[in-house]
């Protein structure tokens, strides 16, 4: 393992650690101190809720923006066709062009 990596795992052993600490000091409250503690975390977890909401939002709003802008620019681009006069015509067959080299490979 490398240096690098073996220091990211102890960072995150020493994390986990310490949520499964957090998770045996709160699982040793009594009742009613979770309920005080829940009470307490309702305001993180609505402004958590509301910020996914948001960003849901954001990018629904890029999206009623650019879609117009697009329709918009394939109709002015023909849908993304080359010109006519670039296309080939049905039945038209253009020559095939090709060089030979030869080398001596003696």
């Amino acid at each position: 393992m490398r240096v690098e990596t073996a220091a990211q795992v102890s960072r995150y052993s020493a994390y986990i650690g310490r949520i499964n600490g957090l998770r045996g000091s709160v699982g040793g409250l009594p009742g009613w101190a979770k309920v005080v503690v829940f009470i307490a975390s309702i305001p993180g977890l609505i402004l958590a809720a509301l910020s996914i909401g948001l960003f849901l939002i954001s990018i629904l709003a890029l999206l009623v923006l650019a879609a117009p802008v697009y329709n918009l620019l394939r109709q002015m681009t023909r849908g993304g066709q080359p010109p006519a006069e670039m296309m080939d015509q049905p039945g038209e067959r253009r020559p095939a062009s090709a060089r030979v080299i030869e080398t001596d490979l003696k």
